[in-house]
This record gives C-alpha cells, structure tokens and sequence, in this order.
C-alpha cells in the first residue's frame, strides 16, 4: 500500500511481528503485500483486503474567526512527513493499551466537519486526561 516497507521485528517465541498501517481514507479494495529479503527481493507475496468502516461523522459548531485559523508555514508538510515515517525500533507491545484514563474526545477515523464543510479525517484517537497523567504517559512513551 503506498509503496510503504514496514520492518518486522523478531518475536522471542519465534517468528516476526510487525504492523502495517491502513489510512481511514484508504479506498475499499485488494492490494498486494510483499514480504521482502535484505537485498529487496520478494519472499512472499499475499491479497489483503481493505473493508469500508463507516466511520462516523462529527461536525463541529465553532465561532467563523476559529474555524478559519490556519496552520502555521510548513506545519502540514512535516505532520504529513511524521506519518510516513517508519521506525527501525518497537516502541509497542502487546497488549496494546491505553496510555491514558479519560474521555475520549475523537475516535480514529472520524470525518471531521466545521460548521458543515467537511475538514479532513482524524488519524488519531484523542483522550482528554488530567495534567499529571499526561506528563507521565508521555515520558512513558518517550515523547
């Protein structure tokens, strides 16, 4: 899916485990992955399938000089840069789970509106929690 290499990482029970991530907007269809050697070669090949998931919609009524703030010179161009980055280093394990107790104020996926007009999607899931857990859930995750 976008020419995008995801590593594997080597699991202490055997085998490899790694995640590839699926963009809420990735259209429904059938898309080829490959499993490929250290000098690029294909090992293995199989058909993953992309399902709609009906993500639901969420319009926000804000004030018209909120909704027209922009983001700040080359803030789009290195979020989106931060997205397709791929790291050579597992920050995850399983179980995966929340970082954070709270509410959650976005679900991934969401189709984001701003007073009717249709902004982007949200690729995060985002939790409103209390300063001091915050602090220490970032420092956990080392952000």
């Amino acid at each position: 899916m976008d020419d995008r290499n995801i590593h594997l990482f080597p699991q202490t029970a055997g085998g490899s485990l790694g995640l590839m991530p699926v963009p809420a907007d990735q259209e429904p269809g059938d898309y080829k992955v490959e499993l490929l050697d250290s000098n690029n070669a294909v090992v293995a090949a199989t058909t993953v399938r992309v399902i709609d998931a009906r993500f639901r919609k969420q319009n926000l009524v804000i004030q018209q000089n909120i909704a027209e703030l922009k983001p700040s010179p080359g803030e789009s161009e290195t979020s989106a840069a931060f997205r397709k980055n791929v790291s050579e280093v597992l920050y995850w394990s399983d179980p995966v789970d929340l970082l954070v107790r709270g509410c959650m104020t976005s679900p991934f996926g969401v189709q984001r509106y701003l007073n009717g007009k249709p902004t982007g999607i949200s690729m995060a899931v985002l939790i409103s929690g209390r300063l001091p857990e915050l602090l220490y859930t970032q420092s956990r995750a080392g952000w």
